[in-house]
């Protein structure tokens, strides 16, 4: 029904190129519908799911709160936290070491992380890694996204978040 796509030049992040479907002719902007003339890249949102799990370890790595090689316990696949229960997606795995987990994308440990990273910090490098805010692109209609404040987020919320749900965040913020 709709896709993105977003290039970005590695070493500076200066974008290359941006596409959006469905699309629209602009000379003919009479027959395109809202929805064709929606820039996805930049004004729709979505939970970034399982990439968010690289700024939640990268955030606990540069706090000095984990280490590559430490161990963390994926509990058998099922965790319960806040009144509800994480699950790994089938997957059973006990200890797994931070870059394990980043391999095996654990949704359990990533909320570990996020836990002993707490709400006020997770927050704070969400803002650093530039979700949350407009990035600045010279288009129209770009969003900022949705990062509730660190305060009203429950445990189950902070548990989610740093796995890559209860945030949005458009397209063009997950890629830089």
């Amino acid at each position: 029904k709709g896709a993105v796509a977003v290039v970005l030049e590695p070493k500076s992040g200066d974008l290359l190129a941006l596409a959006s479907y469905p699309t629209f002719n602009p000379n003919n902007l009479a027959g395109a519908t809202n929805d064709q003339q929606l820039n996805r890249a930049i004004s729709q949102v979505m939970e970034p799911g399982s990439t968010m799990k690289m700024v939640t370890i990268a955030a606990a790595l540069e706090e000095k709160l984990i280490r590559p090689d430490q161990k963390i316990d994926c509990e058998g696949g099922k965790w319960k936290v806040g009144g509800r229960t994480i699950g790994d997606a089938n997957h059973k795995y006990g200890e797994l070491t931070v870059a394990e987990v980043m391999k095996v994308s654990s949704n359990i440990c990533a909320a570990k992380i996020g836990l002993e990273l707490g709400a006020e910090r997770l927050h704070t490098w969400l803002y650093r890694f530039g979700f949350g805010e407009k990035t600045g692109i010279d288009l129209p209609g770009e969003v900022r996204g949705l990062i509730r404040p660190a305060a009203n987020w429950r445990t189950i919320a902070l548990a989610n978040i740093a796995f890559g749900q209860g945030v949005s965040v458009t397209p063009l913020q997950v890629a830089q």
